[in-house]
C-alpha cells in the first residue's frame, strides 16, 4: 500500500517544462555517452530524484539545495543507474508480486482463525507473514539503491567528478524514520562507498 500511495503522488507531481533544464541533461547524455534519456523538473518542495519508466525527475526542492553542478551530476548518475538496471519494472513487479501474496496471507489467517476458534491465532499469523512481505520489499528496494549507486560511484570515477560537495550534501539528507519499511541505505554507508574513490 505504501508504495502504491508513493507512486501515485509521483505521478502527481506538476511538471515544469524547461527547455534549458532538459537541454542540459540530453548534453550530460551525449557527454557520458549514455542512451537518451528525457530528464523533467517537477514543482515540489521535497529534495528528490526519481525514475519514472524511463525518465528521470528531479524536484524544485532538490535544486535549491544543491550547490554544485557535480552534485547535480551524481544524482543524475545516480537515477540513471536505476534506469539502466532495470529497476522500476522490477519495483512494479515486487508490488504485483507482494499484492498477490497479501491476498493469500490474509486468506490464510482468516482461514487459521476460523479451524482454530482463535481470533489471536490468525491475527498473530497476519502480522508475522506481512511483517515477512514487507521486510522482502523493503530488501530489494535497498539492493536497487546499492546498484544504482555502484554504477555512480564507477561514472564518476571514469569522469572524474568531484564528489566533496555530493558527500555534504548526503549529510544533510534526512534519514527515513520508518522502522519497518526501509527504502535506502544508511547515509554514512553511502558516504562511504564515495570516499573510496579518493582512496583509490
Amino acid at each position: 500500500i505504501f508504495l502504491l500511495i508513493l507512486f501515485k503522488n509521483l505521478y502527481s507531481y506538476e511538471i515544469i517544462r524547461d527547455p534549458i533544464f532538459e537541454d542540459y541533461f540530453e548534453k550530460i547524455n551525449k557527454e557520458f555517452e549514455h542512451e537518451i534519456v528525457d530528464t523533467y523538473l517537477v514543482k515540489n518542495k521535497s529534495v528528490n530524484a526519481f525514475v519514472l519508466n524511463n525518465n528521470i525527475y528531479f524536484t524544485t526542492g532538490l535544486l535549491e539545495i544543491i550547490n554544485n553542478e557535480d552534485t547535480l551530476k551524481a544524482i543524475y548518475l545516480h537515477e540513471y543507474g536505476h534506469i539502466l538496471k532495470n529497476h522500476f519494472q522490477k519495483k512494479k513487479i515486487n508490488i504485483q508480486q507482494s499484492q498477490n501474496v497479501n491476498t493469500f496471507y490474509s486468506l490464510f489467517s482468516v482461514g487459521l482463525a476460523a479451524i482454530s476458534g482463535n481470533a489471536n491465532i490468525g491475527l498473530g499469523t497476519s502480522i508475522t507473514l506481512n511483517s515477512s512481505l514487507i521486510n522482502n520489499l523493503s530488501k530489494h528496494s535497498v539492493e536497487f539503491e546499492i546498484e544504482a549507486d555502484n554504477f555512480m560511484i564507477d561514472q564518476l570515477k571514469k569522469n572524474k567528478i568531484n564528489t566533496s560537495e555530493l558527500i555534504s550534501f548526503l549529510k544533510k539528507v534526512p534519514e527515513t524514520n520508518n522502522k519497518y519499511f526501509i527504502t535506502h541505505p544508511r547515509n554514512d554507508d553511502r558516504i562511504n562507498n564515495i570516499n573510496k574513490i579518493d582512496n583509490l
